[in-house]
């Protein structure tokens, strides 16, 4: 198969190879009128009329097919009156069928060509009573030639409206792959900024924190055992200025490194309890996408800093989802604890999709759903759970995501502390 240049060089190439015959005929045609008797001005105005009706070819294709439609009756009417005043303009006939084999596909167009090749063999005898078999084999030849010409003619052009589509298809297909990386991208990034994130709010309330919960703990304990030693009279009127400094100092150690912790969680789930934060990701939704959202929670043990973001990125992505690709009207979220596992189920009543094929890698619905997803399952793995999916086209999804409960590892947020 030919590549685009070529295949875009021989149809302006045909183009311009009918536009020549059909003037050099008409020219032609309206020369022999003149030199058979006809008026010279009656010759003129015939080909000028054929010429002018031709050319406004251009403007009438680009008024689709009823309009070239009527655009070829008009130059079939002036060319019949063109033959009444000369049967020299049989010679347009040929161009007529090119034309005509082009414009008109199937039943139509062989009809069409079998009406030309009729007038063309008419003509000389409704003029002289009789006609030659030169005069037969002529227009019926031309016309078979005339009509293989138009199929090639027709072939060229499907075969280039292919190649138009193929490479729209294949630029298409690129520019969601490079937008597929960005945003797989922009993810790795989100992802381990928040990971960076949720580590040094663990080391630090692992590590500074709790070592300044201990010194104020010993300074307390120091305080007391000197109360302890000292005579009961004077007790409290000379207790030590150094160890009251730092259990002061201390304190306000934890209290900043408690802030700088907070700092670093996901902003829904600072200064409150996961179930408080998924509530408030559900309103949202609701009050932004116009989607009907229900919202339930049961009391559930501790899972965790990096478990409570897990299953917040989850439901977010969940929902994102469910706004720019499920069509739902309505959407449930229900947290709950079964067991040994806290579970957040999400279900909507859209439009669904393949599991089975999004499960094989071969998802049907857009990238950058099937990435979230896939991100959403690994991060709840890396906790310790999972990601449940479920439906199927036309009734729906629904999704699970579950941890271990109660594991309630370092670094969670709400630790106790010694004041």
């Amino acid at each position: 198969m030919s590549g685009p240049d070529e295949q875009t060089r021989a149809l302006r190439a045909a183009r311009a190879g009918v536009h020549l015959v059909f003037i050099l005929l008409v020219g032609v045609s309206a020369l022999r009128a003149w030199d058979r008797g006809l008026d010279l001005r009656l010759a003129l105005a015939a080909g000028v009329a054929l010429t002018g009706v031709y050319l406004a070819g251009r403007w009438a294709a680009a008024g689709g097919p009823r309009a070239a439609s009527l655009w070829f009756v008009l130059l079939g009417g002036v060319w019949l009156a063109a033959l009444w005043a000369s049967p020299e303009f049989v010679w347009v006939s040929f161009p007529l069928l090119l034309v005509g084999g082009h414009l008109f596909g199937g039943v139509r167009g062989v009809l069409v060509g079998v009406g030309i090749v009729a007038v063309a063999i008419g003509v000389p005898w409704l003029t002289r009573g009789s006609v030659t078999l030169a005069e037969v084999l002529g227009p019926v030849i031309g016309g078979a030639v005339a009509v293989g010409m138009a199929r090639g003619y027709t072939s060229v052009l499907a075969d280039a409206a292919e190649h138009r589509r193929l490479n729209a298809s294949l630029l298409a297909a690129q520019r969601e792959a490079e937008d597929l990386q960005a945003a797989l991208a922009r993810a790795q990034r989100a992802e381990g900024a928040l990971a960076e994130r949720t580590r040094l709010a663990r080391d630090i309330h692992d590590t500074i924190a709790q070592e300044f919960a201990s010194i104020a703990l010993l300074a307390r304990a120091g305080e007391s055992r000197a109360g302890a030693a000292r005579d009961p009279a004077v007790l409290g009127a000379d207790d030590d200025p150094a160890l009251d400094r730092i259990a002061s100092i201390a304190r306000r150690g934890a209290e900043d490194a408690r802030r700088i912790v907070a700092a670093l969680l996901p902003a829904e789930l600072e200064s409150t309890e996961l179930p408080d934060a998924l509530a408030r990701v559900v309103a949202g939704f609701s009050e932004e996408s116009g989607i009907a959202a229900t919202w339930q929670a049961e009391p559930t043990r501790p899972i965790g800093t990096a478990a409570e973001v897990a299953l917040l990125r989850t439901l977010q992505t969940a929902l994102a989802n469910v706004r720019a690709h499920a069509h739902a009207t309505r959407v449930g979220v229900e947290l709950r604890e079964i067991g040994a596992m806290v579970r957040l189920d999400i279900v909507d009543d859209g439009i669904g999709f393949d599991v089975a094929s999004w499960g094989s890698g071969r998802a049907p619905r857009s990238g950058a759903q099937s990435v979230g997803l896939r991100e959403a399952r690994e991060r709840l793995r890396e906790c310790g759970g999972g990601l449940d999916i479920e439906g199927a086209p036309g009734d729906g999804t629904a999704l699970s995501a579950w941890l271990p409960a109660g594991s309630d590892e370092t670094g969670q947020r709400g630790g106790s502390d010694p004041w």
